[in-house]
């Protein structure tokens, strides 16, 4: 009920393990995401030689430029599937 006098509100407790359960379902949710599309850990280093991906032009274009590149800077992103 809404009031005009100021008043204190305690924390629920119940609130704080619904919070707890979701962030576990969540967890869950996200292993069992990784693992049916088969995710892997990017194990990338500075210096390590990759390939880069380019824009298909035509359908005889290749995935992938034929030249070699090194890894100058490494962010970590998340992992992504195959």
């Amino acid at each position: 009920m809404r009031t005009k006098l100021p008043e204190l509100c305690r924390p629920n407790v119940a609130d704080e393990e619904v919070r707890e359960r979701d962030n576990l379902q969540k967890m869950k949710g996200k292993e069992y995401g990784g693992k049916r599309r088969r995710a892997i850990e990017n194990d990338l280093s500075i210096g390590d030689t990759v390939l880069v991906q380019q824009l298909k032009h035509d359908k005889l274009s290749t995935t992938f430029s034929a030249k070699s590149h090194a890894v100058v800077v490494w962010k970590k992103l998340p992992p992504r599937h195959r």
